[in-house]
């Protein structure tokens, strides 16, 4: 609840209510188009990632697109009704987003920042260690929230392939 109420005015807050929500890796989240998201039927297919890759030059990293999530293997997951209004509001987010002359969403991605661009790992993981920091739990990482989604799956029906299908 404490980190809900620090992300709450965020620009990450849907991203990380996605992540909550689903389990996702953060690469599938932010490599996450509108193409691959059915409001209507709850479910999103998991079929991209944006990864991060050094620069050749050695100068630090860049996003990477890719068409196939990490694992290999597209498929989907389906989301609460909770979880999609995260979605609905990243979508109204970025109709008003759309007005701004320059705004250019290469990838047709949920989430961008306001220019249109992908979110990149950096960024994310910045304001990800703010909130846990200020909640008192520094030692968490951006991926702790998909092994905390596992562990509640898990709780809730104690069944190892629910899990699998879950992630």
């Amino acid at each position: 609840v404490e980190f809900k109420k620090i992300i709450a005015h965020s620009p990450y807050n849907n991203l990380f209510g996605l992540l909550m929500g689903t389990g996702m890796r953060i690469g599938e989240a932010i490599g996450l188009s509108w193409d691959c998201v059915d409001l209507e039927k709850r479910r999103i297919y998991i079929c991209n990632q944006i990864t991060k890759t050094k620069r050749v030059d050695g100068t630090g990293c860049i996003n990477l697109w890719q068409t196939t999530p990490k694992n290999g293997v597209p498929h989907y997951i389906y989301i609460s009704d909770k979880t999609a209004k995260y979605i609905e509001d990243e979508k109204m987010k970025q109709e008003k987003q759309k007005l701004w002359k320059k705004w250019h969403n290469e990838h047709n991605l949920v989430f961008t920042r306001p220019n249109g661009s992908c979110f990149d790992y950096a960024r994310v993981n910045y304001h990800f260690k703010a909130a846990v920091t200020l909640i008192g739990r520094p030692e968490l990482t951006i991926h702790s929230i998909r092994h905390t989604y596992a562990s509640v799956v898990w709780a809730m029906t104690h069944n190892l392939n629910a899990v699998k299908d879950a992630l």
